[in-house]
């Protein structure tokens, strides 16, 4: 009677440590909890196919559909700008991609996505300077303009009341010397690239080709000096106090006038009506 009183204690003493181990699995460790999605949101709505804008307390955020989470809600304002969103706290803005990646910085006044030429111009303190797809710096935020409306590769700087231009990339094509710069006029040229490719952000690029702008003539203006650009280099210079830019069946020539007379030459500088007439 004595051994079974002892082997039934030896077992409830077993179940009951077994017990105390399960309970302290199964319990939750200060410190190590799973994350679960929050429930506090007090409004979601669709991002994209994979993210969603969550709104909690006056502030946006970014989650994935499963709930996990992107940037916690710290945004003030949201502004769709395809393909991804501008952000704004407080007076500044940034840029979120597709994806959820915040590019830009939250430390812009003002940023633009330039669709056609792939990237961003961004004002800060009315200065103005272009960023790449991955923001980082391409034009330095000096300029009082920017004119990044040509067809090709290229942007017109102002500076200081003078005016230059760029490349999308950055690099100088023109000095920024001049009051005007016109009648710029750029063509596309295939290159081959090192090593055949498809670029994942440039649609110009493909099949081991790449198309490249080159600007190929513009008219250059210094007060009345008038300098014809082509192929890198100032052809002619000449000295007007009036040019105007006129079509004449398709064909591109300069009236112009000196000391009261007028005549016209044509975009290598050439005079083809002579400064003899009065009108």
């Amino acid at each position: 009677m004595c051994n079974f009183i002892r082997l039934m204690a030896v077992l409830l003493l077993f179940l009951h440590s077994c017990t105390l181990v399960a309970q302290e699995n199964t319990t939750p460790q200060k410190g190590n909890k799973q994350p679960t999605p929050s429930t506090s949101y007090t409004q979601r709505s669709s991002f994209n196919k994979d993210i969603v804008k969550v709104l909690q307390d006056g502030k946006w955020g970014f989650s994935y559909q499963s709930g996990a989470v992107i940037h916690p809600p710290i945004f003030d304002e949201i502004f769709p700008a395809p393909p991804g969103a501008k952000v704004k706290i407080g007076n500044q803005i940034g840029y979120i991609n597709q994806i959820g990646q915040l590019i830009v910085p939250v430390s812009y006044d003002k940023v633009s996505f330039h669709h056609s030429k792939r990237f961003f111009s961004v004002h800060r303190a009315g200065k103005k300077g272009t960023l790449d797809l991955q923001g980082k710096p391409l034009l330095p935020i000096i300029y009082d303009q920017l004119n990044p409306t040509f067809k090709g590769g290229f942007i017109v700087v102002e500076k200081q009341g003078k005016k230059g231009v760029y490349t999308i990339g950055g690099k100088e094509v023109i000095p920024t010397d001049y009051d005007e710069i016109t009648n710029i006029g750029e063509t596309m040229i295939t290159s081959t690239l090192p090593k055949p490719t498809q670029h994942p952000t440039n649609p110009n690029i493909q099949y081991g080709k790449e198309l490249k702008p080159v600007l190929t003539n513009c008219l250059l203006q210094q007060g009345k000096q008038w300098h014809i650009w082509q192929d890198g280099q100032i052809t002619s210079t000449s000295t007007y106090d009036q040019l105007i830019t006129k079509y004449f069946r398709s064909h591109q020539v300069y009236l112009v006038e000196k000391e009261g007379k007028w005549g016209a030459i044509d975009k290598t500088g050439k005079v083809v009506i002579p400064i003899i007439h009065d009108t």
